[in-house]
């Protein structure tokens, strides 16, 4: 779509791109392990240190490509 005219690529340079040069796959959907308290303090660093740089203007948050999403449950049951 809007992409592909922005850059006038085809979609086939678009998806060689993606997977071989810049190693993206399409989601599948996955289950892990519960996040241990390592873990969550170790994101928690990470938002923090991402909200200080767009706060400072050091990082262009139209610079960045979301290519994931995710869904969390309460419990086990999913749809």
């Amino acid at each position: 779509g809007k992409l592909l005219k922005l850059l006038r690529v085809s979609k086939t340079m678009v998806h060689r791109i993606l997977t071989h040069f810049l190693n993206m796959h399409p989601y599948k959907i996955t289950s892990h392990q519960l996040l241990t308290e390592r873990a969550m303090t170790k994101r928690m660093e990470f938002c923090k240190t991402i909200n200080e740089m767009f706060e400072d203007e050091d990082l262009d948050e139209k610079l960045i490509i979301y290519t994931d999403v995710a869904h969390f449950w309460l419990s086990d049951i999913k749809n």
